[in-house]
């Protein structure tokens, strides 16, 4: 699966049915524009949709549905682009080592007291249990505009293949920049050049693993 944000929720990258009217699960008539406008000029078309579409696909990795004659394109040597100062990051299970009770409590002249602290609704333990067994993944940015996520555990374990790809998000601030791709002749260009980090944090009354990335572009 491949994602991006459209500035109100994640959503799939892929190309609108109606640029002009997208729905709330699809990418912005801007982004849509921001796509076009910044095509190559060597691109022979006016037609926005046309050239979001196959631009999209392209980017997808999807060979067939991007073949045009009108949007010259960098004729890659493959899908998966150059990794150059991103370091690759390993995750599995939660390791923080949060403890379970995040009361505060305090002695003053008035008396001791004690707030509730909101983390104190679900025990970090609970989490670490319950999310010890998921899929083991590497993350790793890539100048091709996404950061992917690839399997990285034994044959056999959870079903999965290591090395297949889990996930890729392609960050809403490049897509100006991602016509670049499609340069001919290519001109090498930095787009998730930067390492990630991930950390375990408490939000929306539940504790999440939260994988921040950088762009170094």
């Amino acid at each position: 699966i491949i994602i991006t944000h459209n500035g109100v929720k994640g959503i799939p990258f892929r190309a609108p049915v109606d640029y002009q009217n997208p729905t709330v699960n699809e990418i912005t008539t801007l982004q849509s524009l921001e796509l076009f406008i910044n095509k190559p000029v060597t691109v022979n078309t006016t037609n926005t949709q046309d050239y979001t579409n196959k631009l999209i696909a392209y980017l997808r990795g999807d060979e067939e549905n991007s073949e045009t004659s009108d949007i010259p394109r960098n004729n890659r040597v493959g899908k998966l682009a150059d990794i150059i100062h991103s370091d690759a990051l390993y995750i599995q299970n939660p390791v923080s080592e949060y403890l379970d009770d995040w009361t505060d409590k305090r002695q003053t002249s008035l008396g001791s007291y004690a707030t509730i602290e909101p983390e104190d609704s679900i025990a970090y333990s609970d989490f670490k249990t319950a999310k010890a067994n998921r899929s083991e993944v590497v993350y790793v940015g890539a100048n091709d505009g996404m950061i992917h996520g690839f399997f990285a555990e034994e044959i056999g374990r959870n079903s999965h293949t290591p090395g297949d790809e889990r996930i890729a998000y392609v960050p809403a601030r490049l897509f100006s920049k991602l016509p670049k791709l499609t340069n001919h002749p290519y001109v090498h260009q930095y787009f998730v050049d930067g390492n990630a980090v991930v950390e375990d944090v408490f939000y929306n009354s539940a504790w999440h693993s939260v994988l921040v990335g950088s762009m170094r572009a």
